[in-house]
């Protein structure tokens, strides 16, 4: 299939859209050189000593402890060994080193002098079973789950409050991972009958099918251009990611947005699964500009052919009161074009007073008219095959008018930074933290806690590299 070329003379000018920085390093990352020397083991010391981390679980530790005291304050029965930050301070180096499991988390620990020292613990180290007692005993996995997630997001508050935050966060990412289970969550209703006989182990998980078959759950993170996480959500794998990405999008809202400028215009890179006009509305809304394709770039003949295809396809514009828009079409992929094809198209952005994004293609030509065409205020009708005036917000389509095309040269570098810092950014999770990949976790809650540990870990890097 042969490409149809349409008419493409978007100025190559950044205008009011931030300019990506040369590098996208991750600010966290092992390698950064300022960070060098945080082992596992000091990262979880500074973590659990940071005075949000005694503020939070702090009371709760020291309940634990008090359980075996009367109100005298004296001990009653069998002293206790272990105390709960000792307990809670492995299960914690546990996470943040990768390691899958308590028992070998153990057996490293017992072969690293270095790390006990540094984790303030002696040669003699609790069983595995007496920390999971512990867990048990103490804590039920939701309220555990609670106590991390609040930890997360008053971390998250102090670095959102970090000099040079704002701008960073001018170019934001937001992609999912799979994060698969061992255990069996319950089939889908069309497979209920075909696996009636499987043992329900995970009930809250999910299953996937299709190419990406899978069971368990996804993690969805919106972070800047350098790897600082803003919002998150883990959810059932078979959820729609346009579904989970709206919780994220107003978890952004509800906690990072009041801290930002009102006036910075920031643009959000997805991949073509974060499509649906309800996502992109609510990206506008909170005054993000959505660089969303609805065609691959990936060299596939596959991908090659579908955007031949969506090149090839053309919808006028209808307007009752302006004739002249009928000389003016877009494409499958939303690219705006001329009759004549010797018209140059220019982007607008600009800020409402209510702080949402406002987005539009104006179209130039001496023969066709000139036509500004603002997102969100047309849609799609058939029979006729034509693109009309939306009666409301609701019912218009935002990638009608959004200039960050396909082609565009100002998405086309915001996509090259997804592809070299979004999707690297989840390898480099899996890598330090062990995460995003097969697990042994039953519930939605024990998942939840290790992501909320991870990334308050994330937070406190970024507090120290700060100090520095």
């Amino acid at each position: 299939m042969d490409y149809f070329e349409p008419l493409r003379r978007t100025r190559v000018k950044w205008g009011k859209f931030p300019r990506p920085d040369e590098t996208a390093d991750v600010y966290w990352a092992k390698k950064r050189p300022e960070l060098a020397h945080i082992t596992d083991a000091k990262l979880s010391r500074m973590m659990m000593e940071h005075e949000m981390f005694e503020l939070i679980l702090g009371e709760k530790l020291d309940l634990i402890d008090s359980r075996s005291q009367n109100l005298g304050g004296k001990i009653c029965g069998r002293r206790i060994s272990w105390t709960a930050r000792q307990l809670e301070l492995i299960l914690v180096y546990r996470r943040l080193s990768g390691t899958g499991t308590i028992k070998r988390c153990l057996a490293s620990l017992r072969g690293d002098h270095v790390a006990r020292e540094q984790l303030g613990l002696g040669d003699d180290l609790p069983s595995a079973p007496t920390i999971c007692r512990y867990k048990s005993q103490h804590f039920d996995f939701s309220e555990r789950c609670l106590l991390y997630q609040r930890l997360d997001r008053h971390l998250r508050q102090l670095v959102v409050a970090l000099p040079g935050l704002d701008k960073e966060a001018e170019k934001l990412g937001l992609d999912g991972s799979s994060h698969e289970t061992h255990y069996m969550p319950p089939p889908l209703e069309k497979n209920r009958e075909r696996f009636a006989d499987q043992n329900v182990t995970a009930p809250d998980g999910g299953h996937r099918g299709g190419d990406k078959r899978g069971r368990g759950w996804q993690l969805l993170c919106l972070f800047t251009e350098h790897g600082t996480p803003l919002a998150w959500e883990v959810a059932p794998i078979n959820e729609g990611e346009p579904t989970v990405a709206k919780r994220v999008i107003t978890s952004y809202e509800d906690q990072v947005l009041p801290h930002r400028r009102r006036d910075t215009i920031s643009v959000i890179t997805c991949d073509g699964g974060f499509q649906g006009s309800e996502l992109h509305q609510k990206m506008l809304a909170v005054g993000l500009v959505p660089n969303v394709h609805k065609a691959s770039h990936s060299g596939s003949k596959t991908s090659r052919d579908n955007v031949a295809e969506k090149l090839a396809t053309r919808s006028h514009f209808f307007h009752a009161n302006k004739p002249h828009y009928a000389n003016w079409w877009v494409n499958g992929l939303e690219e705006l074009g001329c009759s004549c094809g010797t018209g140059n198209t220019e982007r607008l952005v600009s800020r409402r007073k209510t702080g949402a994004i406002k987005t539009a293609l104006k179209g130039s030509c001496s023969n066709c008219g000139n036509v500004t065409i603002t997102s969100g205020k047309w849609r799609r009708s058939q029979n006729p095959n034509r693109i009309r005036v939306a009666l409301d917000i609701e019912s218009g389509e935002p990638s009608i008018g959004n200039p960050l095309n396909y082609y565009d040269p100002l998405a086309r570098e915001y996509g090259r930074g997804r592809f070299s810092w979004n999707e690297s950014l989840h390898a480099t999770f899996q890598k330090r933290f062990g995460l995003l990949k097969t697990c042994w976790n039953k519930t939605t809650d024990e998942v939840t806690t290790e992501f909320a540990i991870a990334f308050s870990a994330i937070s406190i890097l970024l507090l120290e590299r700060n100090e520095d």
